[in-house]
């Protein structure tokens, strides 16, 4: 039954997110500070100064292959700005993860049975949101692919590292997810920036390329 917090429908009465901007504004400022802070370590911790890197890149140049690179972040910006929108429609309708989809019953008795949801509690609430956790690694897991191979080839080493340094977040994100849905937060915005590393390289590697002449 729903508690005393919750609608007859089964939908919490008070707000999920107590936010003082709008959503649009608040994902982008917050988005947009990671990535030049993540532009910055990139910079300075792997571009600058790395001439093997610019040898790849170089070959890069010569063949045109900067717009492919550049196709890659312009995929990542589709993903940026749908995913927006979902966070918008999250907050309108008061609903928290692991929930996805919200169902309701339909026929004669439908009404006086509210919405499906997850089940949050026990054992069923950590197996649902231990299932979230593998499928957001999953959602996450063609792009990421995508940047490794792309500047894996001008910068290896690094990419291993990045990746590395990825999974042990995530495995820290997938635990803390199935024992609190609000513990996760830090693992993810931490998990992200990593990626958001090999991210800002894409960028910087087509930059480069088309800078190149001769």
């Amino acid at each position: 039954m729903p508690s005393s917090n919750h609608h007859r429908a089964g939908i919490r009465k008070d707000p999920v997110y107590n936010l003082h901007l709008p959503i649009s504004i608040l994902y982008t400022s917050v988005s947009l500070i990671l990535f030049l802070l993540c532009g910055c370590i990139a910079y300075f911790q792997i571009v600058n100064g790395n001439k093997k890197g610019d040898d790849k890149i170089y070959l890069i140049s010569q063949f045109d292959l900067g717009y492919l690179y550049l196709t890659a972040f312009l995929l990542k910006l589709g993903g940026y700005t749908t995913g927006m929108n979902l966070i918008e429609r999250r907050v309108a309708a008061n609903i928290f993860a692991p929930d996805q989809y919200i169902y309701e019953v339909k026929g004669v008795e439908g009404e006086k049975l509210g919405y499906v949801l997850f089940v949050a509690e026990g054992a069923l609430g950590r197996f649902n949101r231990a299932q979230r956790a593998y499928q957001n690694y999953n959602d996450n897991l063609p792009i990421n692919i995508m940047y490794i191979l792309l500047v894996g080839f001008v910068y290896p080493r690094e990419v291993m590292m990045i990746s590395i340094l990825y999974i042990g977040l995530r495995i820290l994100y997938s635990m803390e997810y199935t024992r609190k849905p609000g513990a996760r937060f830090p693992w993810y915005i931490l998990s992200q920036m990593t990626m958001m590393v090999a991210e800002t390289l894409v960028i910087m590697i087509a930059h480069r390329s088309f800078n190149i002449t001769g």
